[in-house]
């Protein structure tokens, strides 16, 4: 198996997209015996007929996962598994640097690295181990450094779960 090691990939001719597989593979020159073409080892074929790979020039990443065209991916920018009952304490986490308790179901959760803005959405659940766990979430105050989150029953009552797992998507 070949084992190619880079600091830096570049486009070519004036380009502004950086494409790996599909028809639109870069070849890049290795000695005047031997190229390399797309990355089969990675499951990006370079006989494919779509696009594996681009990094566009606005630095978005997008990718086919199946789809038939390349699409633009959103990332989870930060997640994180805590009890809410008493003091919060997280169980794990990524990008999250602490969670305040301000009272019966909500919190103040805060980012290790901040969002660009406050346009993002959370998703998650809670519970505590009963069958009448349904949780209802929802975010206020959502800046760069932090979110609040509110956690609710499907009555519309503030609660603190035992689990509680959010994830930020942007």
């Amino acid at each position: 198996m070949s084992k190619l090691e880079t600091n830096t990939i570049d486009t070519i001719s004036g380009s502004t997209t950086l494409t790996l597989g599909g028809t639109n593979a870069t070849t890049i020159a290795q000695d005047a015996a031997t190229t390399v073409t797309g990355f089969k080892s990675t499951g990006i074929d370079d006989n494919a007929s779509a696009n594996a790979l681009t990094i566009d020039s606005s630095s978005n990443l997008q990718f086919n996962s199946g789809f038939g065209s390349v699409a633009t991916v959103y990332g989870v920018r930060a997640w994180v598994h805590f009890n809410g009952q008493g003091t919060p304490s997280i169980a794990a986490s990524g990008n999250v640097s602490g969670i305040t308790d301000d009272g019966v179901g909500l919190y103040t959760i805060s980012f290790s690295n901040n969002m660009p803005d406050g346009n993002y959405v959370i998703g998650g659940t809670g519970g505590s181990g009963g069958s009448s766990d349904n949780t209802v979430l929802g975010i206020d105050n959502n800046g760069a450094s932090n979110f609040r989150l509110l956690v609710d029953d499907v009555n519309g009552n503030s609660v603190d779960r035992t689990k509680t797992v959010v994830l930020v998507v942007r």
